[in-house]
């Protein structure tokens, strides 16, 4: 049973819905697997949202990621964090572009392609 109590963000239970990610089937069923496993109570209420945010990322990596050995990854550090986990989880290098980064840097290349 999964349940850590107190915490809005559990690592662990987040890593333990990447590694069932890792051998689930087709998603549909997945989720209802999930939802099986919260109503018998293998995963409590204080970690739920951790567990199946693990496993949907878990999922969306191990499709996106199949033959990948590294992916840019650029967003909020609240997001990069999560998926920069599940990355290495998989075998796959999270290269990081902050999002202020890249806005920097597209700014710069749209100056480049505008003539004056």
């Amino acid at each position: 049973k999964i349940c850590i109590r107190n915490s809005a963000y559990n690592e662990v239970a987040f890593l333990k819905g990447v590694t069932a990610a890792k051998t689930a089937g087709h998603l549909l069923n997945s989720l209802f697997h999930l939802r099986a496993e919260y109503l018998f109570r293998k995963i409590c209420s204080e970690t739920f949202h951790s567990y199946p945010s693990g496993f949907l990322i878990g999922h969306e990596v191990k499709e996106a990621g199949r033959g990948c050995s590294e992916i840019f990854l650029c967003g909020s550090e609240e997001l990069m964090t999560p998926y920069a986990g599940a990355m290495k989880h998989f075998g796959i290098s999270p290269a990081i572009v902050s999002a202020e980064e890249a806005t920097v840097r597209g700014l710069f290349k749209l100056s480049e392609e505008i003539p004056y």
